[in-house]
């Protein structure tokens, strides 16, 4: 589907003149093809405690911010976008739930789709969003999942919302109440 994301390896933006990192502490281990040719005005912000995370920052020469989860983390990037100024670019490794909230953080401070590179580590969980009451909930691993907010059973589409970072999915059994089909698990 047109709308569904596709993700590639990271790689440094030459034209960058500041350059961001955020990577999800249990996937740092995938940076590691960067860490031989560093830009030089590089941050690092390492959401998560792991030992690749940990890994990560005795390797690289730079200071890494390390937050203890999701929201820390989007809390450090957005201090760090406040200081950002034109040339920055935003690099970010992890769960597509991470990707697109750090995305959407990115959005608000100003940085375009050119300016930010994205790579889906980890399993094939997305975030969904219910277009009954507008709940978002992250990491569902297949296309059959609960509501976090109104507890209705969705149906997870295809279709991708780069403005919200989420699936959209609507109750599966409206017409039919009680006629679920089996959850198929998401393969990529």
């Amino acid at each position: 589907m047109y709308s569904t994301p596709v993700y590639k390896p990271l790689q440094w933006d030459p034209s960058g003149l500041r350059h961001i990192l955020l990577v999800e502490a249990a996937h740092a281990g995938q940076i590691s093809r960067l860490l031989d040719d560093l830009p030089s005005a590089l941050s690092v912000i390492v959401v998560g405690r792991s030992p690749e995370g940990a890994e990560l920052d005795l390797r690289v020469s730079v200071p890494c911010a390390v937050a203890s989860d999701l929201e820390a983390g989007l809390d450090v990037l957005s201090a760090e976008l406040e200081r950002a100024s034109m040339g920055c670019r935003l690099y970010l490794l992890g769960n597509e739930h991470l990707v697109w909230e750090a995305s959407r953080r990115a959005a608000k401070a100003g940085l375009g789709e050119a300016e930010i590179q994205r790579e889906r580590a980890g399993a094939p969980a997305r975030p969904m969003f219910c277009v009954h009451c507008r709940t978002t909930t992250p990491d569902v691993t297949a296309t059959v999942a609960p509501c976090s907010g109104c507890g209705r059973t969705l149906f997870v589409r295809d279709h991708f919302s780069r403005q919200l970072g989420a699936y959209m999915a609507f109750q599966i059994d409206a017409e039919e109440p009680g006629l679920i089909p089996e959850a198929e698990p998401f393969q990529s």
